[in-house]
């Protein structure tokens, strides 16, 4: 039976998607859990329009993340830490920093989740951290850990 995906369903496909399955998966899963709809011509190309306002936004999310790329690969950010007498860092450099720097110093809104650190940051010094951004693009930002001392 051909059906249409009215949401994202991770097994099955993406929102607008045509899709063989059995009626028995229709009829008791996908339908009763507004997951799907018969593929009749009317839906078909309800989900054809869907599909193209998909891929619109999509390149529009795409030319925003490459702008907001450019923008951060231009910037370099300053966090100062406190050191130990012996001159590490009392704890590590978080995401959750970062992401706080990025909105103060470089006026970037982003998601902690969207931090990618290789390695802990637990020395002062000059870093380079990944950002994922929309469309698998990845935006590097220069980090610069400076020491304080009480």
């Amino acid at each position: 039976m051909q059906v249409i995906l009215t949401k994202d369903f991770h097994p099955a496909g993406q929102k607008g998607q045509a899709i063989r399955v059995a009626k028995g998966y229709f009829t008791n899963f996908l339908f009763p859990n507004g997951l799907a709809v018969v593929a009749t011509k009317k839906n078909v190309a309800r989900a054809e329009l869907v599909n193209k306002q998909i891929q619109e936004k999509a390149a529009q999310l795409r030319k925003e993340a490459e702008k907001l790329r450019e923008t951060l690969k231009e910037t370099t950010l300053h966090l100062k830490e406190k050191l130990t007498k012996s001159g590490s860092l009392y704890s590590k450099v978080s995401a959750t920093e970062i992401v706080e720097a990025l909105k103060s110093q470089a006026k970037v809104e982003v998601s902690v989740n969207n931090v990618m650190l290789k390695d802990s940051i637990k020395k002062t010094g000059t870093f380079e951290v990944d950002i994922k951004l929309e469309g698998g693009l990845v935006a590097k930002v220069k980090l610069v850990v400076e020491g304080i001392t009480e």
